[in-house]
């Protein structure tokens, strides 16, 4: 079986700089394991509109699988785009 090790937090969207839909939040992560790193896929927003509304975008973050506090990539844009509204 498998053993957790904490290493606290290893990325944080506000590190990423020129990315305006990468601003708050990397919520409900799912990782993919690759050989030589793992991809984690995660949910972040933008800051919120006038309204105090927020919108949500997929994004992912690669970490080295030896050495997960080391990031090798950062998605340059969203995965999905928004749909419309409705």
């Amino acid at each position: 079986m498998f053993k957790w090790k904490k290493l606290g937090r290893v990325f944080t969207p506000q590190d990423v700089a020129g990315r305006s839909w990468l601003k708050e939040f990397a919520q409900a992560p799912c990782a993919l394991i690759f050989d030589r790193f793992v991809r984690i896929y995660f949910s972040c927003r933008p800051q919120a509109d006038a309204d105090g509304q927020y919108v949500s975008y997929s994004a992912y973050v690669d970490v080295d699988r030896a050495d997960p506090t080391k990031i090798l990539d950062v998605s340059a844009r969203p995965i999905l785009e928004l749909g419309a509204l409705g």
